[in-house]
């Protein structure tokens, strides 16, 4: 899955938790619950393969610098300098994983409430 579809996905389905209508609805919650894991499993896959190639792209680069003669520093800043983009794309990811994943357990902690307030309702 690409990391655009796997974010909207996860904004889809966050938005469905966040809203009020299934906030007292165990089955719903634990539903949207679910699917949510799904899309941040496949964004933390997409994360995980964009570290990857901005290591790999970074060590090529510093190579390089390193080759045309430039100092082992000055290789390292320009490097540094060509991959913000990408670094700044991992990190704010990360982020969104990370919140995701904290919606996830407070999600599991409100179905846990909501069926334990019911069997004391019965």
């Amino acid at each position: 899955m690409l990391l655009q579809s796997a974010l909207k996905g996860m904004e889809r389905y966050k938005e469905a938790l966040l809203d009020e209508k299934g906030a007292s609805n165990p089955s719903l919650i634990s539903e949207n619950t679910h699917r949510l894991t799904q899309y941040l499993s496949s964004a933390e896959d997409c994360l995980a393969d964009l570290e990857y190639d901005l290591e790999l792209n970074e060590a090529k680069s510093f190579n390089n610098h390193v080759k045309d003669g430039r100092s082992a520093n000055a290789a390292k800043e320009l490097t540094k300098r060509e991959f913000v983009k990408e670094r700044a794309t991992i990190a704010r990811t990360g982020r969104l994983v990370s919140a995701g994943w904290r919606l996830v357990s407070e999600c599991q902690s409100r179905v846990r409430h909501l069926i334990a307030e019911a069997n004391n309702q019965i």
